[in-house]
């Protein structure tokens, strides 16, 4: 299967996703806020990062993952690098 007919297929399973169960797919795009933010405000109050190119480029990077991988990059990993960052800093 080619490269443009894997992301043909993520999309339409996105969507069909979507459609079944809208509220549940809202509510875990936003679910791993509360987490991330606080860290990445931390990071950025600290001077460890830039928050604007921060939040953009992750932005970037998870609808890139969406689009080729058909899933969401999962935010677990990102809080270990900021745990990481913040004791590095101290």
């Amino acid at each position: 299967m080619t490269f443009v007919a894997n992301i043909r297929r993520f999309h339409r399973h996105n969507v069909d996703t979507l459609r079944r169960s809208p509220v549940a797919e809202i509510s875990g795009a936003f679910g791993d806020l509360g987490t991330l933010l606080p860290l990445m405000i931390t990071l950025a109050v600290n001077g460890s990062i830039s928050l604007s190119t921060t939040l953009v480029f992750s932005g970037v990077y998870n609808i890139v993952t969406g689009v080729v991988f058909g899933i969401p990059l999962p935010v677990q990993p990102m809080k270990a690098i900021a745990a990481v960052a913040l004791l590095n800093h101290f």
